[in-house]
């Protein structure tokens, strides 16, 4: 059995140690021919890893995959070559604590790109879910000046605090002139090219879902900042750890 791990991810350095210190040997999955790995290796990406149907195709029968969400064609192809796929954004502990890091490292980020205060900051976080409820409970704690606002308003009820700070989703954009800062984690397009004349001229809009929630990359009077893997970037042997726990439950490796 090999091993092959995705190194151009940051989180991949603790990995490697990991895999060092346990006397274990691995190759490099970015620089290796997919056609090497054989039946029963095992390869390990970033869940920010973007799978493509030209590369799962040179893949062969019955290996191990560790990897982040995939299309439902990848998974049948998964399905066909017998690939036993372990999605890491399947596994509620590793998301809850990845959430974590994000909110911690999104911190950085309005401080590199904004150059304000975080007291002088007024933030509108868009989403309900996981990332955004781990932001608004860290924004709480440091007693920032933020709202929140989602569609599924229930995803905030086992959360007094942040359920105060939500704001109606059907019309949250009548009010974005009240924020300089605008925080989505939502996977979809939110915004329209009209849209644009409702954000505050000179504010921010920070894109931390994996999908692009403005319909114009390029705006002329906010700038749009995009924010992939934060964890990746910030906290990259915390969230290599994390990685190194999902491995851990799924395959031994002491044989």
């Amino acid at each position: 059995m090999n091993y092959y791990l995705d190194l151009s991810d940051n989180r991949f350095e603790f990995i490697k140690s990991f895999f060092e210190n346990k006397g274990l040997s691995y190759f490099d999955f970015s620089s290796c021919d997919a056609n090497e790995i054989k039946d029963s290796d095992v390869i390990i990406l970033s869940p920010a890893y973007k799978l493509t149907n030209v590369l799962v195709s040179k893949f062969h029968r019955n290996i191990t995959l560790f990897a982040g969400n995939v299309t439902d064609d990848l998974k049948l192809s998964f399905r066909e070559k017998n690939i036993t796929y372990i999605n890491f954004m399947e596994d509620e502990e590793f998301v809850l604590k990845n959430a974590s890091l994000t909110s911690e490292a999104m911190l950085c980020e309005l401080l590199t790109h904004t150059k304000l205060s975080f007291y002088e900051m007024r933030v509108l976080i868009l989403g309900g879910g996981r990332v955004a409820k781990a932001i608004g409970s860290l924004f709480e704690k440091l007693k920032l000046n933020y709202n929140l606002s989602t569609i599924e308003k229930k995803e905030l009820f086992n959360n007094k605090n942040l359920y105060s700070k939500n704001i109606e989703w059907r019309t949250f954009k009548d009010n974005l002139k009240e924020y300089n800062v605008i925080i989505n984690t939502i996977p979809a397009k939110i915004f329209c090219k009209d849209d644009e004349k409702r954000f505050l001229k000179n504010s921010f809009l920070f894109e931390v879902s994996s999908s692009r929630c403005l319909e114009n990359e390029n705006p002329k009077d906010f700038r749009y900042i995009l924010c992939p893997a934060l964890p990746s970037r910030y906290t990259s042997y915390s969230a290599g750890e994390l990685i190194k726990e999902v491995i851990e439950k799924n395959i031994d490796l002491n044989n």
